[in-house]
């Protein structure tokens, strides 16, 4: 492992591994779409396009570029930079179905880095959490469904399976 940066990270490229599972947080591209937009756009530009913002999912490792991550301060980067939007970051988001009730958990997602969605992380003991709230941790969990589909990463209570990860040299 690289030596220690800030808030817990190694320094320089790395893969983030979970402990249980053996599997690598990866990205995937966003999805591309075409839309009709609005109908004077159209009349004179044809159909519009749109990618969406890329994902986030635990894979078997393979060493690949969207297996390894960065930190600039406190936000937890990929290095793919997609296409004219650069690269993007680890975001946490509400489930919007839980109204607050505490029923759905948080999911882990991307976003722009410069966005002020981007979260604000850190790790110790193989956690990684929120800056200053390690009560609740990112979680793989397989087969969980939120709002959007599926999606295998959420915030959980510490504690539980599938939620300690490990830092490895990005190859």
């Amino acid at each position: 492992m690289t030596s220690p940066q800030t808030n817990g990270f190694p320094s320089g490229e790395f893969r983030i591994v979970e402990v249980d599972s053996g599997l690598c947080l990866t990205t995937k591209p966003g999805v591309t779409s075409r839309t009709d937009g609005n109908q004077e756009y159209n009349e004179r530009h044809g159909m519009a396009t749109q990618t969406g913002d890329p994902a986030v999912e635990v894979l078997s490792g393979t060493g690949e570029p969207r297996q390894r991550w960065y930190t600039d301060g406190a936000l937890l980067i990929n290095t793919v930079k997609e296409d004219v939007r650069g690269n993007f970051a680890l975001r946490i988001s509400p489930d919007l179905m839980s109204l607050g009730d505490g029923n759905n958990p948080d999911y882990v997602e991307m976003v722009g880095i410069g966005s002020i969605h981007a979260a604000q992380l850190q790790t110790d003991d193989g956690y990684i959490y929120l800056e200053g709230q390690p009560e609740n941790v990112i979680t793989y969990a397989p087969g969980n469904e939120g709002l959007f589909g599926k999606t295998e990463l959420i915030m959980a209570p510490r504690g539980g399976t599938h939620q300690r990860w490990r830092f490895e040299p990005g190859k």
